[in-house]
């Protein structure tokens, strides 16, 4: 290959990473909303209307905690 078309492949592909990158992160933000909104839906389902508001404080700290750190190995 030539030098030109070296730089040339590299600067095409550039874009293309950060889009499928982007496409990833978003794709993995949209998911991690969906299954919230499950849990919540699930911690709610068939509680007293008094106690939803304790419930949705509850599972909103636990979605506040720290992440946990990954294993080294």
């Amino acid at each position: 290959m030539s030098l030109l078309t070296e730089i040339l492949t590299g600067v095409a592909a550039a874009p293309v990473t950060a889009a499928v990158a982007a496409y990833f992160r978003y794709r993995l933000t949209r998911v991690r909303e969906q299954n919230k909104t499950a849990r919540l839906t699930t911690a709610l389902d068939g509680t007293d209307p008094a106690q939803r508001a304790a419930i949705i404080e509850a599972c909103g700290s636990l979605e506040r905690t720290p992440k946990r750190r990954r294993l080294r190995g």
